[in-house]
């Protein structure tokens, strides 16, 4: 059976706004993305790590077991080399996730005071980003601090398996991993044929060149152990039509086929 009927998306954070992908104007004023249940979903995949290391950190600092090649009798597992991997690990995601958390903040910010339909557009492309990424790496982090807990990690007393089970919800409420893909393809790139992303990855290259040119250890480590980011070489199309198994490209608007 088929429906004439066009596609449409149905963000329900956002006070179950429908956005039809015929009308490529369709988008949040500032406080309805300030106020969305995905920005407090993001909130919590950006804390929750935090917390998670540091117990982990905590405990590591404190559990003495086994030898550490190199080190006096008495050290602690921080030291081993693979839990040091794992913190560091944890460490070093975190930092990013507040690094691109302050950089979104700044363009709702910026759209908020001076209405700067720029700062707008790169926000709201990054809102899906932020939702998916942050709270799939809450989960992984979060996995990590049970491994440097070792098999105490599985006790309920410990704390670690109850930090992992409140993470692994955080991909799954507020749309999932799988919808903010969908706005990120639907709402974000299909409504300006990319641009908003090539914008994006301009910024990002010229920051990457900043940093080049600046006589300071950890900001050439930075440049160079940046990647180029993949810039899309086709236009995107401008109706597509999804099926129970497949994305249908067409030239003129579809149909849902059921």
């Amino acid at each position: 059976m088929e429906s004439s009927a066009y596609v449409t998306l149905v963000d329900r954070s956002d006070g179950g706004h429908e956005c039809d992908l015929r009308d490529p104007t369709s988008r949040w004023r500032p406080s309805s993305t300030m106020e969305s249940g995905r920005s407090v979903a993001t909130t919590r995949g950006s804390h929750g790590p935090v917390v998670f290391h540091d117990i982990g950190l905590d405990y590591a600092q404190q559990r003495v077991q086994g030898t550490v090649v190199g080190r006096p009798s008495g050290t602690p597992i921080a030291e081993h080399p693979d839990v040091a991997r794992l913190l560091t690990s944890m460490s070093s995601s975190i930092s990013a996730m507040r690094a691109f958390s302050m950089q979104v903040a700044e363009w709702l910010d910026r759209w908020q005071r001076t209405d700067s339909s720029d700062a707008a557009e790169l926000a709201e492309f990054c809102v899906p980003i932020l939702k998916a990424w942050f709270t799939e790496e809450a989960v992984r982090i979060a996995s990590d601090g049970v491994q440097v807990y070792g098999g105490l990690g599985f006790i309920e007393e410990a704390g670690a398996a109850q930090h992992y089970r409140d993470a692994r919800i955080m991909p799954i409420y507020e749309g999932t991993t799988a919808i903010q893909s969908n706005d990120l393809l639907c709402r974000k790139l299909i409504r300006d044929g990319g641009v908003t992303a090539r914008r994006l990855f301009d910024q990002i290259d010229s920051n990457i060149g900043s940093l080049r040119v600046i006589e300071q250890p950890v900001a050439a480590r930075t440049a160079n152990g940046s990647i180029a980011p993949c810039r899309p070489c086709v236009t995107p199309p401008r109706h597509f039509c999804l099926t129970r198994r497949r994305i249908l490209v067409t030239p003129t608007p579809p149909r849902l086929i059921i």
